[in-house]
C-alpha cells in the first residue's frame, strides 16, 4: 500500500501513514507513475524550422543590405542544413547505420558547397573537399558492411561507393580541372574498397551478397 499524500510505502494493516499521519484510508495499492515525454523527430523537426526559417531569412536580408557579395548567407543555411541532418537523421532516427552514415556523407558535401560562397575565387570544394569527404565516407561505410552484418543493404554500400569514386573524377574531367589527384584518389580508394567488399563477400560473407540479391530481385 501507498500513501496517496506522500508516496511512501506502507507495510501492514496501519491506519495511518507513519511519516506524514495521514488517514490511509483512500490510499492505492499501486504509486503513480508520472510519464516522461520525450523529443521525439517530429517535435524537433517543426522547432528547428521554425528557428531555421527565422535565421536564415535574417542573414540573407543582413547580407543585402550591408555586405553584398560574397554571399556568406549560404554558408550560415548550410551550417544549419548541416545541423538538422546531424541531429534529426543521426542522432534521433532509427534507421540503420548505412543509411545515418549516407546522410552524413552527403550532408557534409553539401555543407562544403555551401561555403564555398565564402571563396568564390577558389575552388576548395569541388577539387579538394568534396572528394576527400565521398571517400571517407566509403572507407566509413566499407568498414561497418564488414564489421556489422546487418549494418544495412549490401547493395546500397556497393552502389554508394561507386558513385563516391565516379562522381569527381566526372566533374573534374566535364569541367577540366586543373587539380585532378584528389579526384583520382577518391576514385581509385572507391575502387579498392568495392574490390574488398566483393571479395569479402564471395569468400566469407557466407552468400549475404547473392542472399540480398535474391530477396530484392529474385533471381
Amino acid at each position: 500500500m501507498y500513501c496517496k499524500e506522500c508516496g511512501v510505502e506502507i507495510e501492514g494493516a496501519a491506519r495511518n501513514c507513519p511519516l506524514c499521519h495521514k488517514s490511509l484510508d483512500d490510499s492505492q495499492i499501486f504509486p503513480d507513475v508520472k510519464s516522461t515525454r520525450r523529443l521525439n523527430n517530429a517535435t524537433f523537426s517543426l522547432i528547428y524550422l521554425s528557428c531555421f526559417l527565422a535565421i536564415g531569412v535574417l542573414c540573407l536580408l543582413l547580407n543585402i543590405l550591408l555586405t553584398g557579395e560574397p554571399w556568406w548567407s549560404l554558408g550560415v543555411v548550410g551550417v544549419l542544413i548541416y545541423g538538422y541532418v546531424l541531429v534529426a537523421g543521426t542522432i534521433l532516427s532509427k534507421r540503420h547505420t548505412a543509411t545515418k552514415l549516407f546522410l552524413q556523407t552527403i550532408a557534409v558535401a553539401l555543407l562544403t558547397l555551401f561555403l564555398q560562397n565564402l571563396t568564390p575565387n577558389i575552388k576548395w570544394a569541388a577539387n579538394y573537399a568534396i572528394p576527400i569527404v565521398l571517400l571517407l565516407g566509403s572507407v566509413t561505410l566499407g568498414v561497418t558492411s564488414l564489421v556489422f552484418k546487418r549494418a544495412g543493404s549490401y547493395i546500397f554500400f556497393l552502389l554508394f561507393i561507386a558513385f563516391s569514386g565516379l562522381i569527381p573524377i566526372t566533374y573534374s574531367l566535364i569541367s577540366q580541372e586543373s587539380v585532378l589527384w584528389p579526384s583520382i584518389a577518391c576514385a581509385a580508394g572507391c575502387g579498392g574498397i568495392l574490390l574488398v567488399i566483393l571479395f569479402w563477400n564471395i569468400f566469407a560473407g557466407k552468400g549475404l551478397l547473392k542472399g540480398e540479391l535474391k530477396r530484392k530481385f529474385h533471381i
